[in-house]
């Protein structure tokens, strides 16, 4: 017996059927965004990074690394144990004195046009994290005069012609040069060393350079914004450096000065004309 579909039901159908190819497909899931941490790569940590698959952007004597994670690897890696500095100032550059913060990642600020200059020969050089000596060294050798560190892994450079030269990029992580051995050349009986500290715990071997007869200037940024780290950082720094006949100072936003016996830190201080 043959049956046929009544016209109300075959309208149905060819709806039912239309609706499930008009169905919306499932989207993909966005990509995470990326931010940079700094790894505590003691004992374990650098394996337990390496298992992630997390590549290591740089790696600072085998105590700490820096890493470009998402918010779902930055939680796997502290699931394992992995204790992980957050840097949301990574980029961020402040003067104070002149009424200036912006962030680089956004590109240039605007500014006064009295602020600007038709010639620039002092330019702001900011690097991707901490600062590594052997970075100074190469911009060195490029020309450049690194005159003076500010926040954050920061530099206000003098230089001129083509280490000037807005077209060019350099990469810091790869330059190298023949014969290259880290010296400083004539021997020297101190050193200005420039340190940056992410925990409590780094205090006793940054002391250990005042005692050694070297100035110690040390930027706090990381854990400015916790008080009581900042207060034991502080205590501790002053305790070691006065037992050695040192001083300590505070030299500007987030920045110490640690010295030697026989050296005094004045606290005035000398400003240039804008």
């Amino acid at each position: 017996m043959r049956t046929t579909m009544s016209a109300p039901w075959v309208q149905i159908a060819s709806f039912a059927v239309l609706v499930l190819f008009l169905a919306p497909l499932p989207l993909l899931a966005p990509p995470e965004p990326e931010r940079y941490v700094l790894a505590e790569i003691g004992g374990q940590g650098l394996a337990s990074v390496r298992a992630t698959g997390i590549p290591v952007v740089e790696q600072y004597e085998g105590t700490f690394a820096l890493l470009r994670v998402t918010p779902s690897q930055a939680a796997r890696l502290r699931w394992l144990g992995v204790p992980l500095t957050e840097m949301p100032d990574r980029t961020v550059l402040e003067f104070s004195e002149a009424g200036l913060r912006f962030d680089t990642s956004q590109g240039e600020p605007a500014l006064a046009a009295g602020l600007r200059s038709i010639a620039p020969r002092a330019f702001v050089v900011q690097f991707i994290g901490p600062i590594k000596a052997e970075w100074m060294t190469q911009i060195e050798r490029l020309g450049a005069d690194p005159q003076l560190y500010t926040p954050n892994h920061a530099y206000i450079v003098r230089m001129g012609g083509s280490a000037a030269d807005a077209d060019t990029y350099i990469d810091l992580g790869e330059l190298s040069f023949e014969g290259e051995g880290g010296g400083l050349g004539e021997p020297v009986e101190h050193l200005v060393k420039v340190a940056e500290i992410y925990r409590y715990e780094d205090v006793n071997d940054l002391a250990t350079h005042v005692y050694n007869g070297n100035i110690l200037v040390l930027d706090y940024t990381s854990v400015s914004s916790d008080e009581l780290a900042l207060k034991r950082i502080t205590a501790e720094l002053k305790s070691a450096v006065r037992d050695c006949g040192g001083d300590v100072a505070v030299v500007g936003k987030n920045m110490l000065m640690a010295t030697p016996a026989g050296i005094k830190i004045d606290r005035a201080k000398i400003k240039g004309n804008f």
